[in-house]
């Protein structure tokens, strides 16, 4: 009944930012080898209103970003200590599991395993220098309880080599009697 062009300009410019972010979605998922989900087409088609939309937007593109940061880190050569804060662990794996994530339109799974893999990559310096430091520990304590060991035999050998060699001494003979010494 009515025309109301203010209302209109504001769904055409909220219409065009999802685009815009459409497009940059589509130019992030193909710098890292990923197919955007259909979830932001869906909530642009078939939504009430373009909420949906653009927190979906929001979404995929923190994802994206989320993927890259975590890439480049495992990307990266691990140095000596980083490679032992690495044992164990599968920052492949999880970066592995954000890509199929965000490729099934699941941006809040995606982008919590990017953020662990990112994490675990970030993390292996101190875990590698706690892991060195833990197995030296050990190491320095078994050495430790040898060496112990070692003193103690040692020490009982010597004692048992006294004792034998002090029975071995020739007894002297009491002074004045004239006699000579006694091996026993």
């Amino acid at each position: 009944s009515a025309w109301r062009f203010a209302a209109a300009e504001d769904l055409i410019g909220a219409a065009a930012s999802v685009l815009d972010e459409r497009d940059a979605i589509t130019t992030q998922a193909a710098d890292l080898g990923l197919t955007p989900p259909p979830t932001l087409r869906t909530a642009f088609e078939t939504g009430k209103d373009l909420e949906a939309a653009r927190t979906e937007a929001r979404s995929e593109l923190v994802t994206l970003s989320a993927i890259g940061a975590a890439q480049s880190a495992i990307r990266t050569a691990p140095s000596s200590i980083e490679w032992v804060g690495l044992l164990f662990s599968a920052p492949d794996a999880t970066l592995a599991a954000a890509r199929t994530a965000f490729q099934a339109g699941d941006s809040a799974a995606a982008a919590a395993d990017a953020n662990q893999a990112r994490s675990v990559r970030a993390e292996a310096a101190g875990a590698g220098r706690l892991r060195v430091l833990a197995g030296g520990g050990a190491i320095l304590a078994a050495d430790g309880a040898v060496m112990l060991v070692l003193v103690g035999r040692r020490r009982a050998k010597r004692r048992e080599a006294a004792r034998l060699v002090g029975a071995q001494q020739p007894v002297a003979a009491p002074e004045g009697t004239g006699q000579d010494a006694v091996q026993p």
